[in-house]
């Protein structure tokens, strides 16, 4: 039996070729920042609000109509795929929340486990020290999800983009077409969240507002995607 070629991303070239892209398509993606800070704005004053429902769907819809808009998929604005499309972020939504759920519950379940009542108390102890605030905590976590989110996040986001633009949107097959790039995703998750940290730093360095922040967040979030619709014309659409 003939042994599958395994794609690898350049992970590199996809970050340069993203770049160009950007630069050559300023003026609309400039447009999708700007769309996409006042959704982020208005995400945070509606936060724990009902209002935050039709802010997510507005959301969801723009990036839509860009990876349509990107993959020139007419007309942009079609409900039909949106919806369809709704099957695997389901499914993501669903595998993400089922982990976090299981990273918050963890650390309590030695607590569940019949253990003697002094260890106990000083576990209860530990726990309310050191996991309540702790930005040692935080940290930790947010390894955890970078060093997951290749299976939770990236390669099931394709077959969301692919469902969008009318092909298939089964998560298995987007998994199995990106199969043996673990590293090559956790590189890429790496750079944005190290450019997170950044824009982050300096958010707090110079007092921003939450306001203020999201102008500098706004444009990361573009390049993004703008990097995922490259992976996916890598693994896809790509006959080479």
């Amino acid at each position: 039996m003939e042994n599958k070629r395994i794609k690898k991303i350049p992970v590199f070239e996809i970050l340069r070729n993203s770049g160009d892209y950007c630069r050559q398509n300023f003026a609309v993606l400039a447009g999708f920042t700007l769309l996409n800070y006042f959704l982020l704005v208005c995400g945070i004053y509606v936060w724990k609000t009902f209002w935050l429902l039709p802010i997510v769907f507005a959301a969801y819809v723009l990036w839509s109509y860009f990876f349509r808009y990107y993959f020139k998929r007419k007309p942009y604005l079609d409900l039909s795929p949106i919806f369809y499309s709704m099957v695997p972020s389901t499914k993501i939504v669903v595998l993400s929340v089922l982990f976090m759920s299981v990273m918050v519950v963890l650390p309590f379940v030695p607590l569940f486990l019949g253990l003697s009542p002094e260890f106990n108390e000083k576990y209860a102890h530990f726990l309310q020290k050191y996991m309540q605030d702790s930005d040692w905590v935080d940290l930790g976590l947010n390894l955890i999800v970078v060093l997951f989110s290749p299976w939770l996040i990236y390669r099931p986001f394709l077959a969301w983009i692919s469902a969008l633009i009318g092909r298939s949107g089964k998560l298995g097959f987007a998994w199995s077409k990106s199969a043996g790039n673990y590293f090559e995703f956790l590189v890429i998750s790496l750079v944005f969240n190290f450019g997170m940290m950044i824009l982050n730093a300096l958010v707090d360095h110079l007092g921003l507002p939450l306001f203020a922040a999201m102008f500098l967040f706004a444009p990361l979030f573009v390049f993004l995607n703008v990097v995922l619709a490259k992976i996916y014309e890598f693994f896809f659409l790509d006959n080479v």
